[in-house]
């Protein structure tokens, strides 16, 4: 793996353990993609640009 995906795997990583903690987990999976946690982690992995590093 080159250091670039290292980099972003760290971001990844950093976001999601921040930001998917059990309870969002649970509201998500119970809210589906319209839960006010699922709209505030893609903000947030939008604002990391993690998001467009998925395309």
């Amino acid at each position: 793996m080159s250091q670039d995906n290292d980099l972003f795997a760290d971001a990844a990583r950093q976001v999601l353990a921040d930001q998917c903690t059990p309870q969002v987990v649970r509201a998500i999976e119970s809210g589906g993609r319209a839960a006010p946690e699922a709209q505030e982690l893609w903000a947030q992995l939008e604002a990391t640009g993690l998001a467009d590093a998925l395309l």
